[in-house]
């Protein structure tokens, strides 16, 4: 399949590459990841597309580990691919609420999260809104922005509080009420996740 894309579609290419040395699997040490109630799926943007929630309060770094994060991100990606499967991505909603300089940062871990996400998530990322932003974010983001490539950079917004600003792109029937729509959806962290419930949507 690489030799397929790899004139054409380099970032598809390195996807597959990753996927083929992970032989990713279900395993149970993404099921931890998942329990921590870190990422949905709800809703639809403007022109039909899957939206995904990552809440970063609810990652708890030192609980985890890279080979955990790199089952859970192929989840993440069949997860859009069954919700999406004509065009294969979705807009990325990235709460930080209740970030934890203490509890939500190693920066070693999160250079080897760069690396996971290079690997398979620039092709399902629409767009990626970071919301509730407290000051030690923006310290972390440009820590990490020197790893990522221009394309992943180009698709993301800052937008703080300033919710109005998602319903550019995200109808208000469609967005939770927590960030200014009127969807009363909620979710609760996934503590009950087993290896036969893992749909994130």
């Amino acid at each position: 399949i690489c030799d397929l894309y790899s004139h054409f579609h380099p970032q598809l290419c390195s996807y597959y590459e990753w996927r083929d040395a992970l032989n990713p699997n279900r395993a149970a040490e993404c099921l931890d990841v998942l329990k921590f109630g870190m990422v949905h799926f709800h809703g639809m943007d403007t022109e039909q597309d899957p939206v995904m929630y990552v809440n970063v309060g609810n990652f708890m770094v030192k609980n985890t580990t890279i080979r955990a994060l790199e089952h859970f991100a192929e989840v993440i990606h069949q997860e859009v691919m069954r919700l999406n499967p004509t065009r294969g991505y979705a807009d990325i909603v990235v709460d930080c609420k209740g970030f934890s300089m203490r509890t939500n940062v190693d920066l070693t871990m999160y250079q080897e999260l760069i690396k996971i996400g290079s690997s398979c998530l620039p092709e399902i990322t629409k767009r990626l809104f970071v919301i509730n932003t407290p000051y030690a974010v923006r310290g972390v983001y440009n820590f990490c922005k020197g790893f990522l490539d221009e394309r992943t950079l180009d698709k993301v917004r800052f937008l703080n509080s300033d919710f109005p600003k998602l319903m550019k792109f995200i109808p208000a029937s469609e967005l939770p009420e927590i960030y200014g729509g009127e969807s009363k959806y909620t979710r609760e962290p996934y503590a009950d996740a087993t290896d036969d419930n893992m749909c994130l949507a």
